[in-house]
């Protein structure tokens, strides 16, 4: 899971320019998710936060604090200002836009800011200026405002971890995220879907009982071991429409990333409403022989049905 915070801020200045159905306001969203959270641990399942996934062993292994460092620079972004008058940069100056220099102030960061670095993809341009340091600086940002979103960056299927290819462009950061995140665990991606595949995790649901043992055995060691998980060797769902597409599940396919003998793909041709975007917004498995359903979708005279 990931917390509401900096990002969330972000998101909720602009709503709709972030994907949100409406204002946000952050503190209830803080609360309900940490109520959440503790609801989920009073019935015996263990959440880690993408977090403190991000920040783990920083404090007493280099290699994964250097990991951490080396992910911040990639989203890191120094620029010198276009609109400036090229007479006033000096060779010098273009230290501050380097790789070095931005190694240098990464390294003097705490591993929480590096993490906030990662969550909001800042990038810092620069001005020359005939005074007191000789530069200012401006800053813009892309920040992952829908991370707390966490089931839509990837699926997990009978044969491991496949990456999706969200749709829309505020989220595109959110995969590579999560994939550092898997591997940090110790969890196995098996895939990636690409161009001009486009999949998103809440279009997906694994019917069925078998055991997916290989990503148990491979989680992380220094945990208890979580409680077993089942997915489904004989069908999958994959939801198609607004958010993932035919060529995504054709790439699901090819690669046997599914594992299973059937895939029962469920067609959004008829309502395509952002309300209802992914599969999981009207359809969800309970239990082995209990499923349940948006009413106003079923029947072949509902004008919002799926095939």
């Amino acid at each position: 899971m990931c917390q509401p915070g900096l990002p969330k801020l972000m998101g909720s200045l602009h709503p709709a320019g972030s994907l949100y159905e409406k204002p946000v306001n952050t503190l209830d969203s803080l609360n309900q998710h940490i109520n959440f959270k503790r609801v989920l641990a009073e019935n015996g399942v263990r959440v880690m936060d993408v977090r403190d996934v991000l920040m783990l062993d920083t404090d007493c292994d280099v290699g994964a604090r250097v990991e951490l460092e080396e992910f911040a620079s990639q989203v890191l972004k120094y620029e010198m200002d276009k609109s400036c008058d090229s007479r006033l940069i000096k060779k010098e100056d273009l230290f501050y836009v380097g790789n070095n220099y931005k190694r240098q102030v990464l390294q003097a960061m705490s591993s929480d800011q590096l993490v906030d670095i990662i969550m909001t993809n800042p990038t810092v341009t620069v001005t020359p200026s005939l005074r007191d340091t000789n530069f200012t600086a401006s800053y813009s940002f892309l920040p992952l405002s829908n991370i707390v979103f966490t089931r839509d960056q990837q699926i997990t299927t009978c044969n491991g971890i496949v990456m999706a290819n969200l749709s829309s462009q505020q989220r595109k950061n959110e995969v590579d995220l999560m994939k550092f995140s898997f591997r940090k665990l110790g969890l196995r991606v098996i895939g990636q879907i690409t161009d001009p595949g486009r999949l998103e995790g809440g279009d997906f649901f694994p019917a069925g009982k078998k055991r997916l043992q290989q990503i148990v055995n491979s989680y992380l060691l220094n945990y208890p071991p979580p409680p077993p998980l089942f997915q489904g060797e004989d069908l999958c769902f994959i939801g198609i429409g607004l958010r993932s597409n035919l060529e995504a599940v054709q790439q699901l396919m090819d690669n046997d990333w599914m594992g299973t003998r059937r895939v029962a793909i469920v067609d959004d041709q008829f309502e395509k409403n952002q309300d209802r975007m992914h599969l999981d917004c009207v359809f969800n498995i309970l239990s082995r022989d209990c499923c349940v359903m948006l009413e106003e979708m079923m029947g072949e005279q509902s004008h919002i049905r799926r095939y």
